[in-house]
């Protein structure tokens, strides 16, 4: 990669910190996710609102590959698409689908019981219908 494409990017990525408060809370906290250890249970603000995980290198991997990458995006001409998610792990697609169709039934599975009881967690804000564990 040459210097003259390098550049450009640099220069809109340095603009979007100083010019945009959201983008630079979330580079922010990604780095300091990135920074944690292993299979230690937290809390991130990296949607906006309080999400907790039981291991920020897969949340952080997992956000990125939901949300920046878009690897759970579809289009539906439903309004209340039917989902399966089958390991939702702490409920991050859960969310993503939820903002995104908002009218969606969503089914998440989680065989982990310590991820399951923080899926429930993070999902408690969403109007469900939840099945026993």
């Amino acid at each position: 990669m040459s210097s003259r494409s390098v550049f450009p990017k640099l220069l809109r990525s340095g603009a979007r910190f100083l010019l945009h408060p959201d983008y630079r809370r979330t580079l922010v906290e990604k780095r300091r996710l990135a920074q944690l250890p292993r299979y230690v249970a937290g809390e991130t603000m990296l949607l906006g609102q309080p999400l907790r995980f039981c291991d920020a290198a897969s949340v952080l991997s997992a956000y990125r590959s939901i949300y920046e990458n878009g690897i759970y995006a579809f289009d539906t001409a439903k309004i209340d698409p039917v989902i399966l998610d089958c390991g939702a792990n702490v409920g991050l697609a859960v969310l993503y689908w939820k903002q995104r169709y908002p009218h969606a039934h969503i089914t998440a599975f989680e065989a982990d019981p310590n991820a399951f009881a923080l899926l429930k967690l993070n999902a408690a804000h969403l109007p469900r219908r939840m099945l026993p564990s």
